[in-house]
């Protein structure tokens, strides 16, 4: 059940409006800004009522968000306590102080986007209405919308954006490999698909599938003397949320993109959930190498097949069913063709698991899960936890061949046409 307080203002949007047009007016030469109830929509619906999945996003925060009060100076947290002590709450309770330091937080980031003459459209915490965050299945962490379009709420999510532009041959890519060993061709992309892909970059498909689109940032900056300040702030609340669902839930998988949101790693229980933290696309495209620092240590999107080894690890660790897998080739949401998709994804993942119980006496160590390499080699779990540099590619390439417990998917042929393996030496 929403908070109250949530529910109380939801009807009276004018009561923050009020203090805001006070905040405005304490900021110098910032006159021409949107509303309180404008920047955080989301939270002042028209009927007064939130949707259900609203609701789950309003439940974690009213039990868990915390925020420094003294970040807001003593005359706004002062105005607010007595707004809530005018709608009937005590602010210093235990049930209503989280509630507290969320709002006390709005006001906060409401400041600093003033500073910044924020004017966009954004739909701030657009993902509350359009994801209930039980069905989380994958977490995809970017760093910030795009300023050349305004935001829907989720990253890269019908915006044009080299972020999700470069993504896309990756996935193409993964499901070729894949279908020319299954002789599956329904597993394939087709140009049309491609196409229409790169022109609407639509992904309400895995939207509703599990797949939350998660920018660390909520908005860009227009101004770098502000930007600091602002990136620093949203990360307040996108760490709460990470947090949450580290700690709430198992078996999840988090692709963490590009070095910006590198360090969130520290929120992520790895014994836990599977992570991987991959280069940002928008600076490394199929047909090009990173453009960040080689020294880096992030993984190479086309050596450890994301979109797959993500379902390969939920396929391993939520049950085998088709309802614990992604179809990401369903990506505008009209799930044509997606059930013979999952099905060949699941024998694929089931023959592996077959063939890894062969190879039994081969592992010095059990590993909890495997993965699956570009040249279809599947590792154990160690695999996962190592890093590498481009410059000691070939080092580390010795050191897992010694290590690491492995068995070639090129031991089986693929029966073109019925999607069946044979060993090539029984």
């Amino acid at each position: 059940m929403v908070h109250q307080f949530f529910e109380k203002v939801a009807t009276r949007p004018e009561l923050l409006n009020e203090a805001a047009v006070r905040l405005k007016s304490s900021v110098k030469g910032k006159s021409k800004c949107l509303k309180f109830s404008e920047i955080f929509a989301i939270f002042f619906p028209k009927s007064g009522k939130f949707g259900q999945n609203i609701e789950s996003w309003i439940d974690v925060i009213s039990s868990e968000f915390e925020f420094n009060e003294l970040k807001v100076n003593l005359f706004w947290r002062c105005r607010l306590e007595k707004l809530f002590r005018k709608l009937g709450f005590s602010p210093r309770k235990p049930k209503n102080i989280h509630v507290f330091h969320f709002f006390l937080y709005l006001i906060y980031m409401y400041r600093l986007l003033i500073k910044d003459e924020y004017q966009r459209q954004d739909k701030i915490f657009a993902f509350f209405k359009g994801f209930p965050i039980e069905e989380t299945k994958v977490v995809m962490f970017s760093h910030r919308p795009a300023k050349t379009a305004d935001s829907f709420g989720f990253a890269f999510h019908r915006v044009k954006t080299a972020c999700f532009l470069n993504m896309i041959p990756f996935l193409d890519e993964e499901f070729r490999m894949i279908s020319e060993y299954l002789g599956a061709q329904e597993l394939c992309l087709t140009e049309r698909d491609l196409e229409k892909a790169r022109e609407t970059c639509n992904v309400k498909g895995w939207i509703e599938q599990g797949v939350l689109l998660l920018n660390m940032n909520l908005t860009p900056t227009n101004s770098e003397v502000y930007q600091h300040e602002i990136e620093q702030g949203w990360q307040i609340f996108t760490d709460v949320l990470i947090s949450h669902l580290n700690r709430e839930y198992e078996n999840l998988v988090f692709l963490l993109l590009g070095s910006a949101v590198a360090d969130k790693k520290r929120l992520i229980n790895s014994e836990r959930h599977m992570m991987m933290n991959f280069f940002h696309p928008s600076f490394y495209s199929h047909n090009e190498p990173p453009k960040e620092d080689p020294g880096t240590i992030y993984d190479l999107w086309e050596r450890w097949l994301p979109f797959l080894n993500a379902n390969f690890y939920l396929y391993q660790k939520c049950g085998r069913d088709s309802a614990s897998l992604i179809d990401w080739n369903n990506m505008n949401g009209k799930k044509v063709g997606s059930t013979c998709r999952i099905k060949c994804i699941r024998y694929f993942f089931k023959r592996i698991l077959k063939a890894s119980k062969l190879e039994k006496e081969m592992e010095p160590y059990p590993c909890s899960y495997h993965r699956v390499s570009n040249d279809l080699v599947v590792f154990g779990k160690t695999m996962m936890r190592s890093y590498y540099t481009l410059k000691a590619w070939e080092i580390h390439e010795e050191m897992y061949e010694a290590d690491v417990p492995k068995f070639s998917l090129k031991d089986f042929k693929p029966l073109h046409g019925h999607g069946r393996f044979y060993k090539n030496y029984y």
